[in-house]
């Protein structure tokens, strides 16, 4: 339902429980990391979810915490925001809330409260980072190859990113900022470079194969792998645009 929907009273209560609340503490804490256009699935690990009757969502993405959405047993999801209306779906089974299509305004903080009587109990937090690598290359006649890497992320609308580049490979500081300028050679097809972004207290990395885009000459949306930093080293291809790799720092 779309949050236009009419609602009962015991959303309307939810809604102004959550005005009036801002990010608490305490509960279990979750890292998501995922790029523009993917879905983000916020989960629940709870003991007993049969004795759970109502959830609500709630996001600082946009600025102050904000109601997304609300579930009552029995009764379907119910979507709050204008911002993630049409994007949301609920997984009962799993108590589940999944946010498709992302953009980096979807990126920030979030959590979810189950309401009891007149108090909340916190059941998780989340820190979502939405991330968007692009590649513009341009290719010489000897196979010398001049790229631009910019790297973006959305961590929430008042969030200060600091990104960072460097060889994959390399214990070296590397690069500070945004964007990477790159001149490689056919020898440097495989070389990889990660790119680190910063902000909310956590840090998540995307390497990329930036060679693999001059077969095309066009840029190229970088992929995340999702999850944290710790971890295997995880492989997927997007297209032929190039390799993107999670890395564990």
């Amino acid at each position: 339902m779309d949050a236009c929907s009419p609602i009962g009273l015991f959303i309307f209560a939810l809604l102004l429980q959550a005005a009036g609340t801002g990010t608490a503490e305490g509960g279990p804490k979750q890292d998501l990391t995922h790029q523009v256009g993917e879905s983000a699935a916020f989960s629940l690990e709870v003991l007993q979810r049969s004795n759970i009757s109502n959830l609500l969502w709630r996001s600082s993405s946009r600025g102050p915490m904000q109601a997304v959405a609300v579930w009552q047993k029995g009764d379907q999801l119910n979507v709050l925001s204008e911002s993630y209306s049409g994007r949301v779906t609920f997984l009962e089974q799993s108590l589940s809330l999944k946010i498709n299509n992302l953009s980096k305004a979807d990126g920030g903080f979030y959590n979810v409260v189950e309401i009891q009587d007149e108090s909340e109990a916190l059941l998780k937090e989340y820190t979502l980072f939405v991330f968007d690598v692009r590649i513009t290359a341009s290719r010489s006649a000897n196979g010398t190859c001049s790229l631009r890497l910019l790297c973006e992320a959305g961590a929430g609308a008042k969030s200060t990113m600091k990104f960072s580049w460097r060889p994959t490979l390399s214990k070296d500081p590397g690069s500070q900022g945004p964007a990477l300028h790159l001149v490689l050679h056919p020898a440097d097809a495989d070389k990889s470079y990660t790119c680190t972004a910063a902000a909310l207290g956590s840090q998540q990395s995307v390497a990329v194969i930036p060679y693999q885009s001059c077969n095309s000459g066009a840029g190229a949306a970088g992929l995340l792998w999702p999850g944290s930093l710790a971890g295997p080293i995880a492989e997927t291809v997007l297209g032929p645009a190039f390799l993107a790799l999670l890395v564990l720092l």
